[in-house]
């Protein structure tokens, strides 16, 4: 296969990939068309999915999903395609919109590599509002089992 036809083949799989997203949005993505975010996302539902998540009422809520029970989580999301070794700010740590952060490592097949659940407390104590996300060594301590349902 030449190189513009393997362009082209991946693009046919972006845009059958964003159909699905479009297809499922409100249900298990939000769609801003951050799709590596929404990918996390989704992980993150699925972890949780016997606690019966609701995503937030919008795209620009404080969180990102909620519990039957109220608690309230945001997602940050980074993949091993990411080459800045940095993702969107962190918001909402000091007015307490969430309750935990779920920190979601992809691999390179989109699959989960590492997953934390950080209480809001630890990340005030680390991390200043509006920071733009890293993997941070410190995170490993919260990884958890991933679990999905």
């Amino acid at each position: 296969m030449n190189e513009y036809d393997e362009i082209l083949k991946g693009f046919r799989h972006f845009a059958k990939a964003r159909e699905i997203f479009a297809k499922y949005k409100g249900k298990w993505f939000s769609g801003n068309d951050n799709h590596v975010g929404d990918i996390g996302e989704y992980w993150a539902i699925r972890h949780f999915l016997d606690k019966k998540p609701k995503l937030a009422p919008n795209r620009i809520s404080p969180f990102d999903f909620e519990l039957q029970n109220g608690t309230r989580f945001s997602v940050k999301t980074m993949s091993t395609w990411n080459q800045r070794g940095r993702s969107t700010p962190i918001k909402g740590i000091n007015v307490k919109n969430w309750h935990y952060l779920i920190a979601v490592k992809l691999n390179k097949s989109f699959d989960v590599e590492q997953f934390c659940v950080v209480p809001a407390r630890e990340i005030r104590k680390r991390v200043a509002e509006g920071t733009q996300f890293k993997w941070w060594t410190w995170l490993e301590e919260f990884q958890v089992e991933f679990a999905p349902k």
